[in-house]
């Protein structure tokens, strides 16, 4: 298992990939390009748990919280 965290800016995600025990695999930098996420994530592990860190300021989210954490499938 693996654990992918995005961190989203205004002009690029921070794109990161961990295993269990805390060491970097990868990180990379995407543009807010169509397909870089689908390219980022084909090179990870399907089922991997993914942590989004989001802002309200960003995608306008109603609660105010500043961070969501989702199990998501890598698997596209």
């Amino acid at each position: 298992m693996q654990y992918i965290a995005f961190d989203a800016h205004k002009h690029y995600t921070l794109a990161s990939v961990a295993r269990p025990d805390g060491r970097l695999v990868r990180e990379q930098r995407l543009a807010h390009e169509r397909g870089a996420f689908q390219q980022f994530l084909a090179r990870c592990e399907p089922g991997s748990p993914v942590a989004l860190e989001i802002t309200r300021q960003r995608l306008g989210r109603p609660d105010g919280s500043p961070s969501v954490i989702k199990r998501w499938s890598a698997q596209m």
